[in-house]
């Protein structure tokens, strides 16, 4: 995947309630009603999904296609939805990848860049915790809510 930045796919942490990541796993798609989603999550970019309550990663998977009128149900209202396809199933803990995670590094409170629908603050993740919660998932490819 090339590297994040102008022009090149980016690597996101979306945080989910677990209805929500239900309804992913359903639908093949991802849908939201905020902007800053909707303007910064693009074709090609993939998406660690992180549900809340759990601390659990539970998927990752890259934006096929464009942002559109939901065609789906949903959950909680929503506005636009785009199309996914799974990169990597499995579950990753949070507790796991602390030591690794350069995200983690930043604050003491890492709850913090996990929360907010468009986690870390609403800016990609870098290459290494992309990798990192990836190679975690690889080898726990159980599926959980």
């Amino acid at each position: 995947m090339p590297a994040g930045g102008k022009g090149g796919a980016r690597r996101w942490i979306l945080s989910v309630a677990p209805s929500m990541w239900r309804a992913i796993e359903r639908n093949g798609a991802y849908a939201t009603a905020s902007v800053p989603e909707i303007s910064k999550i693009k074709r090609g970019d993939r998406v660690a999904f992180y549900v809340l309550g759990t601390g659990r990663f539970n998927g990752i998977f890259e934006v096929s296609g464009k942002w559109h009128e939901p065609a789906c149900r949903w959950p909680v209202r929503v506005t636009d939805e785009v199309c996914m396809r799974r990169v990597r199933a499995g579950t990753a803990t949070i507790r796991g990848m602390l030591p690794s995670l350069r995200l983690a590094k930043k604050s003491r409170w890492v709850g913090l860049h996990l929360h907010g629908g468009l986690a870390n603050y609403g800016r990609p993740i870098s290459a290494s915790d992309y990798r990192t919660i990836s190679e975690h998932m690889k080898r726990n490819p159980r599926l959980a809510v």
